[in-house]
């Protein structure tokens, strides 16, 4: 008989995260801090402090807008030792004058301003939710309550200036809607001296890189390109060049594409698509992407937190199909699974297939839009049709992320880059060449830390480019 290995597995400890959301409660509070000035500008800018059995601090931090805005930042720092937390004070004071105050005023500052935000459907930030939450006690009744104001006279009030006059301009105009306009109070703050109000700043900039790519001599420098081009793509080169050809191949294709539309068309195309997605991008869970409302259990948004971090370790699709027999109601592993799906449908049969698991779905959640976008993606793949992105950005919707997500100020990355594949999809399928370019070119503008997430897009691309390239150039002779 064998023996028995011995092993010496050691237990899995928790990320801070879990961390916070399992054991927060259970640390004393070590302290609390609020900016002076915090009843007069109805800005709180608020940290809480427990202490480790070890000695160490977890601190988290929230600034939290009484007006109207509720929990508009927050962020915590874990288990750090007292000499960083005394760093971390000294950093914290040196740009506001704070002071102390007990728990019991910090709680009820927190989550009166989150309350009244809920109530007029502002969403607290995703980290709230997520885990910081979790670091303060739960809000019921042994806490006492004390009355903190919110708004003026009940009524939300938003602030609007320079710096943020187009966020606040749709704020109100949301909440006009919701509301009525005489419920809602607007204090205009904007310097009488700064003119208009410009959204897009850069937007008479010039790109130095391609107005490097188009021609000073028209007719000769479009020659060398095409006849380069020619034997590029016919492969007539040594083997030692093969490397660099792949990089001379794009630069050509470049300057061919772009000398084809025009510096003024390339420069509209990029302005237009630029317009189209003025939302902010977040990188932590909103409760929306899970499909689930944190006001009817804050207990079930922690175990579904949890599911989502299991799903993420495991990388395993049985996974994901375990948590959604266990969690039917919950959109969110659902399209988690179809995105798995995807990644194999390489058939038309497997399309076809994996378009009515999406729709079985859709009939389950109507309303979830990340559902209703990758429905239509895959049509499009599929049938070349659109019922969803076509007629927004053929009515030249200003703002396509506001039209689909009317009632949110921010996007997770998720949800951005599943639109932005969808309207890739759509330029592909229109073969609109030119707008498509413009689409790749936002992204490396605005999210160059994260190619990898567009990188099938750049292939298509640079594939599209060198069709149209081909096309008009080569297959005339």
């Amino acid at each position: 008989m064998s023996k028995r290995k011995k092993t010496n597995k050691q237990p899995q400890q928790l990320s801070p995260e879990k961390y916070i959301r399992q054991k927060a409660r259970t640390l004393p509070v070590l302290e609390c801090w609020v900016n002076e000035d915090w009843n007069q500008t109805k800005i709180a800018n608020i940290t809480v402090a427990r202490k480790h059995s070890n000695g160490n601090i977890s601190s988290a931090s929230y600034l939290v807008d009484l007006y109207c805005l509720g929990v508009k930042d927050t962020g915590f720092q874990f288990n750090i030792s007292p000499l960083d937390y005394e760093e971390f004070l000294e950093e914290m004071h040196s740009v506001y004058e704070f002071i102390k105050i007990d728990y019991k005023l910090a709680h009820n500052i927190i989550f009166a301003g989150y309350e009244f935000a809920l109530n007029i459907d502002i969403n607290p930030h995703a980290e709230f939710s997520k885990t910081t939450m979790y670091f303060l006690e739960e809000d019921n009744d042994n806490v006492d309550l004390i009355d903190i104001e919110c708004g003026q006279n009940g009524k939300p009030v938003v602030i609007k200036n320079s710096d943020n006059f187009k966020e606040a301009s749709i704020l109100f105009n949301r909440l006009s809607e919701s509301l009525g306009s005489d419920q809602i109070i607007l204090k205009d703050e904007s310097s009488p001296f700064d003119g208009d109000h410009e959204w897009d700043d850069d937007s008479d900039e010039k790109d130095d890189i391609l107005y490097d790519l188009i021609y000073d001599d028209p007719e000769t420098e479009r020659e060398i390109d095409i006849n380069n081009l020619k034997r590029l793509l016919n492969k007539e080169y040594n083997d030692n060049e093969e490397e660099e050809s792949g990089k001379d191949l794009a630069i050509i294709t470049d300057r061919l594409f772009y000398n084809y539309f025009g510096i003024d068309q390339v420069e509209d195309a990029r302005d237009r698509i630029f317009g189209m997605f003025d939302m902010d991008i977040m990188a932590t869970f909103p409760e929306q992407l899970i499909g689930f409302d944190q006001d009817n259990s804050p207990e079930q948004l922690e175990k579904l937190l949890i599911c989502i971090d299991e799903i993420e370790e495991a990388e395993d699709p049985e996974v994901i199909k375990q948590k959604i027999k266990e969690f039917p109601d919950i959109p969110y592993f659902k399209y988690i699974l179809i995105k798995e799906l995807e990644f194999s449908a390489t058939t038309k049969e497997e399309v076809k297939e994996l378009l009515t698991q999406i729709q079985s779905y859709r009939k389950e959640h109507p309303d979830y839009r990340l559902l209703e976008v990758l429905e239509d993606k895959v049509i499009m793949m599929n049938e070349g049709e659109s019922k969803l992105i076509k007629p927004l950005l053929e009515t030249e919707q200003e703002d396509i992320l506001y039209a689909l997500y009317k009632e949110r100020d921010a996007l997770h990355p998720i949800e951005f880059f599943e639109i932005i594949n969808a309207i890739a999809e759509y330029y592909i399928s229109q073969q609109d060449f030119l707008n498509l370019d413009a689409l790749l070119y936002a992204l490396y503008a605005d999210f160059p830390d994260s190619e990898d997430l567009y990188h099938h897009l750049s292939i298509k691309n640079i594939f599209m480019k060198t069709l149209l390239c081909s096309s008009v150039y080569m297959d005339k002779e």
